[in-house]
């Protein structure tokens, strides 16, 4: 059985200008020469309306993703700092 050690190298989407869309933020991720987008959901409500995508959407991301031959293949969400799962309080909850 023969095992690599390949190592792919990322970069996390807040490393590249917010105001960036999609096709042009992976085209320049790919012309960097990396691998791979990490995408972030965070305290941002434009970030945060990702989970609500509509088909749309979802299929204009995913074309992006195929013209640049890059993959999106982990979110990092951190939106649930400032909405902590489980909250005592009824209002954060």
């Amino acid at each position: 059985m023969q095992t690599t050690n390949a190592a792919c190298l990322g970069l996390y989407e807040k490393a590249l200008p917010a105001d960036l869309g999609w096709p042009q933020r992976l085209a320049t991720a790919a012309e960097l020469g990396f691998e791979f987008v990490e995408m972030s959901i965070d305290e941002q409500p434009t970030r945060q309306q990702r989970l609500d995508w509509d088909r749309r959407q979802r299929l204009a991301f995913i074309q992006a993703r195929l013209d640049s031959g890059l993959t999106v293949p982990r979110k990092c969400l951190s939106a649930h700092r400032r909405d902590p799962f489980g909250s005592h309080d009824a209002a954060t909850r």
